[in-house]
């Protein structure tokens, strides 16, 4: 069987909202102004945070090539410092080495203004400022005198000539040596 509903369903119809009240329409255009307002003030900092980034990011770049630029003086610099502290060794080396070639020649003339005519030479060492001079004399006043002059030089340290031997050879040799210290300018 066929049954056929002559009932009409009830239809729903849309129900009405209540009406909403002026505060609350205020309070959602103040709530929609508030959202509104935080995205543009999120926005701005935003933008300005970039911009602050973009700034920082040139100054770095900057930074980097002075920095690779400095590297390459500080560079040269450390060359030339090294030329100089080579130039300087060898300068420091050629003035001691004037300093002591000048030392022999002093010596010599020294030893040579104060020996008397009758004293030969036969050996003079110096080792550092020790000075030990071998000869022969034909008498011992000659070698006296030789050491009195010696005291009396301003190139020999005071008290310091030491006669070590004195022994004749034969007649009218005497082989003697003597030690001093040498004072340099």
């Amino acid at each position: 069987m066929i049954r056929i509903n002559l009932l009409r369903e009830e239809i729903s119809l849309p129900r009405k909202r209540p009406p909403v009240s002026v505060s609350e329409k205020r309070k959602n255009h103040l709530l929609i102004f508030l959202l509104v307002l935080s995205f543009g003030a999120i926005g701005f900092l935003w933008w300005r945070v970039e911009r602050q980034i973009a700034i920082l990011d040139r100054n770095i770049r900057i930074a980097e090539q002075r920095r690779i630029k400095l590297e390459g003086i500080i560079k040269e610099v450390k060359t030339y410092e090294e030329q100089k502290q080579s130039l300087q060794s060898k300068l420091d080396l050629i003035v001691n080495l004037q300093k002591n070639q000048a030392s022999p020649v002093q010596l010599m003339q020294q030893v040579s203004d104060l020996l008397p005519i009758e004293i030969w030479i036969q050996s003079l060492r110096q080792q550092g400022n020790q000075i030990n001079l071998e000869g022969s004399s034909v008498s011992y006043n000659a070698i006296a005198t030789f050491i009195e002059n010696l005291n009396r030089s301003n190139r020999v340290q005071p008290g310091s000539v030491n006669l070590i031997n004195a022994e004749e050879r034969g007649p009218g040799e005497i082989k003697f040596s003597l030690s001093w210290i040498f004072v340099r300018d």
